[in-house]
């Protein structure tokens, strides 16, 4: 996208202003807008040709209303079900749950419709059976909208949203030849570095789910499942934001035990693969106890020291290479431990594409699946010792 498109951001009002609450600013904006124009829901939010017709009802609307983003009561008596996504991509097991949702309460949700409102059209999980309007269609639908209103307040506040949203929409939009950091100053000034990296970490976790069900590997969970909930032999992949910077990874349950000094129950081994930022990350994880004192965790760095040094590890690595880390083992709480790999070293180039980090991740996943009874004899050997 072109330097002076974006650019178009820093002189929207709207846009700054959706900053402080993205997902709920839009909801907000939209319940209002159809506040003042009721015949426009079915042209800005219609999906199909009878859909033009949708109409505001006396019910109105209803934002955050048991987790649902928008519910928009039409004037038929259907009820409209809006799922509104922006910094992130949806999970097809989060659409059927406010599905079941919905269907305990007829009487309150009558004759229910689903949309889902996203960033880019390919958000969509696969199966959902929610229609996708992305926000880009709802920018040049709202632009048409707008050229039929008389000039001022009004006209003016719907051609600002639907200019900012067109940009976003088109920034948002995420395919394999992305960058996975894009380090435009412009983007950290307007404060959208942080959207574009969380989105792109649910891109490639929706595509590490896709590839991996489609190569049959068992025991597979991702959100809303937590790595402390996970049984034995489950691969969970998860996505988020830390540090603003975009975090996508996998671990896999690979044993309990052995036992370690001052742990009350046999704790649970998490092995896996991150990406956080700048980082590709081999690690070790002490799924539980969740929160171990010190005595435990100084006998877990010393079993992840031995499995780092002299057990096979996913993917990249080799036994006693520490990557690039500076130290023996990083690590975050004294329950995480990981060395890793810088991605752009000099940062001279773009760096990896998404399509690279997926096929790397790919990898890595297969091989932690293949190495993990290697593992496994491993940390059998330490509690025999």
């Amino acid at each position: 996208m072109p330097q002076t498109d974006i650019e178009l951001l820093r002189q929207s009002p709207l846009f700054q202003l959706s900053l402080a609450s993205r997902e709920l600013f839009h909801s907000n904006f939209l319940a209002w807008l159809f506040g003042q124009r009721p015949d426009w829901v079915g042209r800005i939010l219609g999906t199909a040709p009878e859909h033009r017709d949708w109409v505001l009802g006396d019910k109105g609307i209803r934002r955050e209303e048991r987790n649902l983003d928008l519910v928009i009561h039409l004037a038929s008596g259907s009820t409209l079900i809006v799922e509104n996504k922006v910094k992130s991509v949806p999970y097809a097991e989060q659409l059927e749950r406010y599905e079941d949702e919905v269907r305990k309460l007829e009487g309150i949700y009558p004759n229910p419709r689903y949309l889902l409102l996203t960033l880019s059209p390919g958000d969509a999980p696969a199966g959902s059976a929610w229609p996708v309007l992305s926000y880009g269609e709802v920018a040049e639908r709202l632009a048409q909208a707008a050229a039929s209103l008389d000039v001022g307040y009004l006209r003016h506040l719907v051609e600002d949203y639907a200019g900012f949203i067109r940009t976003l929409s088109a920034l948002g939009t995420t395919g394999d030849a992305d960058p996975w950091i894009d380090h435009r100053p412009l983007l950290r000034e307007l404060r959208i570095a942080d959207l574009l990296q969380k989105r792109k970490a649910s891109w490639l976790a929706h595509r590490l789910v896709k590839d991996l069900r489609g190569r049959k590997v068992p025991g597979l969970k991702e959100h809303p499942t937590r790595p402390a909930d996970l049984k034995a032999d489950e691969l969970l992949v998860y996505d988020g934001l830390s540090n603003g910077n975009g975090l996508v990874g996998f671990v896999l349950a690979v044993a309990d035990g052995p036992k370690l000094a001052g742990a009350r129950a046999l704790p649970r081994f998490g092995i896996g693969v991150q990406l956080q930022g700048n980082q590709y990350r081999s690690f070790v994880q002490l799924l539980r106890p969740e929160r171990p004192n010190q005595e435990t965790r100084d006998a877990f760095e010393k079993i992840c020291l031995d499995l780092f040094d002299n057990s096979p590890l996913p993917a990249w690595w080799q036994p006693g290479d520490r990557g690039d880390a500076s130290k023996a083992l990083c690590t975050y709480g004294g329950i995480f431990m990981y060395r890793y790999h810088a991605l752009n070293k000099g940062r001279s180039s773009p760096g990896p594409t998404l399509r690279m980090l997926a096929d790397q991740l790919i990898e890595s996943a297969e091989a932690l699946v293949a190495g993990s009874e290697a593992i496994r004899q491993q940390l059998a050997t330490r509690d025999q010792g």
